[in-house]
């Protein structure tokens, strides 16, 4: 685990606010913000636009516990302003 000083925290939440501004102003549900391995994943509800992100290739499925034959998911993820968007596929 990577460990993070409070003053990157800061940072980082600091480029990831414009993010979740615009996100929300155009319609996209935030579910949470979280600092994983020293990086802020922006958790957000599945909307149309993700097709659309998808389809641009401006975002990638990311496939989720591929060693269990039992379940397997993927998400929906990019990168912008070094923060992740992630948004689940296996939910809906």
């Amino acid at each position: 685990m990577k460990i993070v000083g409070n003053q990157n925290i800061t940072q980082m939440l600091l480029k990831a606010a414009p993010i979740v501004d615009a996100m929300t102003q155009n319609g996209i549900a935030i579910q949470n913000v979280i600092i994983r391995s020293g990086k802020v994943v922006v958790n957000i509800v599945k909307s149309p636009i993700c097709e659309e992100w998808i389809k641009d290739g401006k975002a990638n499925y990311a496939y989720v516990n591929t060693s269990s034959d039992s379940w397997r998911g993927r998400q929906g993820v990019f990168e912008i302003n070094d923060c992740r968007i992630v948004w689940s596929e296996s939910l809906h």
